[in-house]
């Protein structure tokens, strides 16, 4: 900007985790709305196949488990690293990125960080998608 003016910051910043090892991008994200003082929720989008097993095999309870796990990984991000302002968490079930881009739109986020350093799903797709 020839001005001077310092480009527009980000105030909602969704972060889309997998279930794997944790990536710098999530650490980044922490930080970028910690100095930016931006509003932060994290996503989780469940497997597919797995609900879907799940459903059909008509154990519903194990898909209230795999709502409620990945809800508990999901908040306990923030407070693992020292983030102590409210944040929120979504888990959402289907088909990754355009789950991922549905939730990004309904939350009205302006930034989207994506953690890709979990392994793709079984149908090959993955956040990398997104």
């Amino acid at each position: 900007m020839s001005d001077g003016a310092l480009p527009p910051t980000a105030r909602r910043i969704l972060v889309a985790v997998g279930m794997g090892p944790e990536t710098g991008a999530i650490r980044a994200a922490l930080e970028l709305a910690r100095c930016t003082h931006a509003s932060l929720a994290f996503v989780h989008v469940l497997d597919l196949s797995r609900v879907t097993r799940a459903a059909l095999s008509g154990d519903l309870e194990a898909v209230k488990v795999l709502r409620a796990e990945a809800e508990a990984r999901l908040r306990a991000i923030g407070p693992s690293h020292g983030h102590r302002r409210p944040f929120e968490v979504f888990v959402s079930v289907g088909a990754v990125a355009p789950e991922i881009v549905r939730v990004a739109t309904s939350w009205d986020a302006d930034l989207l960080v994506v953690s890709t350093g979990a392994r793709p799903s079984r149908d090959g797709r993955s956040a990398a998608a997104v």
